[in-house]
C-alpha cells in the first residue's frame, strides 16, 4: 500500500511539473525575431501556387521580410499586391503618410496559403526601417 501511495505521489508531481512548463513558458519574441527568408510578395504566391506543400514547408510559421506595393489598407492590417494580407502587430501603427499604392517592407510570421481568396497569410507584421 506504500508503494502505491509513492507512485501516485510520483505521478501528480511530475504531471504537476508538466502542466506549469507548459502553461509558463516564455511566449515567442517575434519583433526580436530575425527574419529567415527576403521575399517578394509575388514570388511567394507564386511559390504557394505553385505547390502549397513545398511552399509551406519552406515558409510555414516562419519570419520573413517582404516587399511589395500595399494595395489595401484596413484597421490593424494591410495587403500587399492583392496577395499577401499581412496582420499588423497590436503594438505597431504604421508610419505616417504611408498610403496605397506606395512600397513597403515588412516583417512578419508565415501562416499559410488561404485557397478562398488566393492569398498569402501572414500576422504579428511590422515595417522594416
Amino acid at each position: 500500500m506504500k508503494k502505491w501511495i509513492i507512485a501516485l505521489a510520483v505521478v501528480v508531481v511530475l504531471g504537476a511539473a508538466g502542466v506549469g512548463y507548459v502553461f509558463f513558458k516564455p511566449h515567442r519574441d517575434y519583433a526580436g525575431e530575425k527574419a529567415v527568408y527576403d521575399l517578394q510578395a509575388i514570388e511567394v504566391i507564386d511559390t504557394y501556387q505553385a505547390g502549397e506543400k513545398a511552399a509551406d514547408s519552406l515558409y510555414l510559421n516562419k519570419m520573413v521580410t517582404m516587399n511589395g506595393r500595399i494595395t489595401l489598407i484596413e484597421e490593424g492590417a494591410l495587403t500587399l499586391n492583392e496577395v499577401v494580407y499581412c496582420q499588423l502587430d497590436s503594438t505597431v501603427t504604421l508610419p505616417a503618410g504611408i498610403q496605397e499604392g506606395d512600397s513597403l517592407l515588412l516583417k512578419g510570421r508565415i501562416l499559410g496559403y488561404d485557397e478562398l481568396f488566393s492569398q498569402v497569410r501572414m500576422d504579428h507584421c511590422r515595417p522594416v526601417e
